[in-house]
C-alpha cells in the first residue's frame, strides 16, 4: 500500500511541475524594458521603466545565424583545438624521444670509452638528424606515405649514417647503430 501512495505522489508532483512550468512558458512577454538613466546628481546610473516602442517579433531584430552555420563554426573551433592539442602531443613526444636519444648516445660513449671528440661529433650527428626530421615535419594522416617525404626522410638517415661513420669509423658506427635500434628488432618497413 505504501508504494501505491509514493507512485501516486511522485505522478502528482511532476503534473505539477510540468504545469507550473508550461503556464510560464505561455505567458506573455512583459510591455517594458528596463532602461539605464544617468542623472546629473547622481554618481551612478538610475534604472527606471519605460514602455517598449518596438515590439519584440519586429524586423529590425537580427535573426540568429542558421544552425547549419552555427554547427560549422562550432564544429571548426572543435576541429582547431583538436589540432592544436595533438601538434602539442607531438612536440611533447619528439622532444621525449630527442631527449632519450642523446642519453642513449651518452650511455654508448661511456660504454665504448669514446673520446670527447668522438662523443661530440656523434651528438652533433644525431642533433643534426633531429633537425632534418622536424624541417620535414610529420606524415599526413590517412592513405600511403609520400614518396618525396620518404626520400627526405631516406636521404637523412643515409646524412647520418656518413656522418658518424666519418666521426667514429665503420665498427663503431654499426656497434652505435645496433645499440640504437628497438628492442625485438627494427619495425617491418612500410608497403610500397
Amino acid at each position: 500500500m505504501e508504494l501505491w501512495f509514493w507512485r501516486g505522489a511522485t505522478a502528482v508532483a511532476v503534473l505539477g511541475w510540468v504545469s507550473t512550468w508550461w503556464a510560464a512558458l505561455e505567458m506573455p512577454p512583459a510591455p517594458y524594458v528596463v532602461e539605464p538613466v544617468v542623472r546629473e546628481v547622481a554618481a551612478r546610473p538610475v534604472v527606471r521603466v519605460v514602455q517598449r516602442d518596438v515590439p519584440v517579433t519586429a524586423a529590425s531584430i537580427a535573426a540568429p545565424a542558421s544552425v547549419e552555420a552555427i554547427e560549422a563554426r562550432v564544429r571548426a573551433e572543435v576541429v582547431a583545438e583538436l589540432e592544436e592539442e595533438e601538434r602539442t602531443r607531438r612536440e611533447r613526444r619528439h622532444a621525449e624521444r630527442f631527449e632519450e636519444m642523446l642519453d642513449r648516445v651518452a650511455a654508448f660513449a661511456e660504454a665504448e670509452d669514446l673520446t670527447i671528440t668522438e662523443e661530440e661529433a656523434l651528438e652533433r650527428a644525431v642533433r643534426a638528424m633531429h633537425e632534418r626530421m622536424r624541417a620535414l615535419g610529420p606524415l599526413e594522416r590517412g592513405g600511403p606515405p609520400d614518396p618525396a617525404h620518404r626520400e627526405a626522410v631516406h636521404v637523412s638517415f643515409q646524412q647520418m649514417d656518413q656522418d658518424i661513420r666519418a666521426a667514429l669509423g665503420d665498427p663503431l658506427a654499426d656497434a652505435f647503430h645496433e645499440s640504437m635500434r628497438p628492442p625485438g628488432g627494427p619495425p617491418p618497413p612500410p608497403p610500397l
